[in-house]
């Protein structure tokens, strides 16, 4: 059985086992899962997110944002097998889906290449008759970027991705992940900055600031921002492990110290 073989649905579309994550409870519904769900998404609380999904489904197996929202957490946990198979599962029933199609181009990208990524991406663009959110627009940026592709381009698609989504933390945060995986560290730093400072940001941004900071070899400013993320969540434990890794290195120990005053 597959790590997570309790999304596995009976024929009524009833999931199977509880995962013991979203406790059974008499006054909830489909919206209230939908909500926790995309609330821990956004808080980098993947399997937990993952879970709600799967909870919301059980209400409800056409909430087309509760399997998007799937596929993107078991994507997060670089589940790429798991992912692959949710997606087209969810593509059965929802084979217009922006977010599904964009999520379906992530998996691909990672286990079979651009090329095979950038048709579902296309297609995740191409929709008629749908809204196409920041994510499809985030994905292509991060495929073309990330795959030897046009910096321009990228650069078109994000812009497209803040135009609809810029009002949201979680669109400069998306924005700033790709940008440092192609070691844009100048760039990924503004789109992160404007996370940090947006309302409703949680430690996952503060805390992929810092990292950002350190790779530009600016402690200072990890430093401060691992210590916004634990302002934001006492119990985020990569803020904490990055600044005791600090604190052991050298005048990097030093410069923490000062900063917090010891």
């Amino acid at each position: 059985m597959s790590r997570f073989g309790w999304l596995e649905m009976d024929d009524g579309g009833s999931a199977g086992r509880d995962s013991g994550g979203a406790p059974e409870q008499q006054d909830i519904d489909e919206s209230h899962c939908l909500a926790r769900a995309d609330a821990h998404l956004r808080e980098g609380r993947y399997e937990s997110a993952l879970q709600w999904y799967s909870r919301a489904l059980r209400y409800n197996t056409e909430l087309e944002e509760a399997w998007a929202g799937q596929v993107r957490c078991l994507l997060e946990l670089h589940e790429e097998v798991e992912a692959n198979v949710w997606a087209d599962r969810g593509l059965a029933r929802f084979p217009d889906c922006p977010d599904l199609l964009a999520a379906k181009a992530v998996a691909l990208k990672r286990r079979r290449g651009v090329a095979r990524a950038m048709e579902y991406s296309d297609a995740s663009l191409g929709v008629k008759g749908k809204t196409v959110g920041p994510y499809p627009w985030i994905v292509r940026g991060d495929i073309v970027l990330n795959g030897g592709g046009s910096r321009e381009s990228a650069a078109r698609c994000f812009s497209k991705a803040l135009e609809i989504g810029g009002h949201d933390w979680y669109t400069h945060y998306l924005i700033g992940v790709a940008l440092m995986r192609s070691r844009s560290h100048d760039q990924a730093r503004r789109r992160l900055s404007a996370a940090a400072g947006m309302e409703g940001a949680t430690a996952l941004a503060h805390c992929a600031l810092g990292q950002c900071y350190e790779k530009l070899g600016e402690v200072g400013g990890a430093i401060l921002a691992y210590n916004r993320a634990l302002e934001a969540d006492r119990g985020w434990k990569q803020a904490k492990s990055r600044l005791a890794a600090l604190e052991n290195v050298g005048w990097f120990g030093r410069l923490v110290r000062r900063l917090r005053g010891g």
